[in-house]
């Protein structure tokens, strides 16, 4: 669902064409897209994430789903396999 994307835009539009909003600005959304160049197809399951409240990694997904892979979902780490695919840029409507 692309509405996520917009959620910052509470003007209820932009510009399509490169002309101005009403107030005066055009609006962007930027964002980067990651690869792990080891995923193996097991989805979410393949994935630690790191919980902000306990301050820990939590390796629930991993363990519900029983799959061997149980990597870090960081690309920020230095041992990381997370590869920079790309930056985008669009024009929000």
């Amino acid at each position: 669902d692309d509405s996520k994307f917009y959620a910052y835009n509470n003007n209820g539009g932009g510009s399509q064409d490169g002309e101005m909003t009403e107030d005066g600005c055009e609006r962007f959304v930027l964002w980067a897209a990651y690869v792990d160049k080891y995923y193996e197809g097991d989805g979410i399951g393949e994935y630690q994430y790191y919980d902000l409240s306990t301050e820990s990694w939590d390796d629930t997904a991993c363990t519900v789903s029983g799959t061997e892979r149980c990597a870090k979902m960081d690309c920020h780490l230095d041992d990381t396999h997370w590869t920079l695919l790309g930056l985008f840029k669009h024009r929000s409507p």
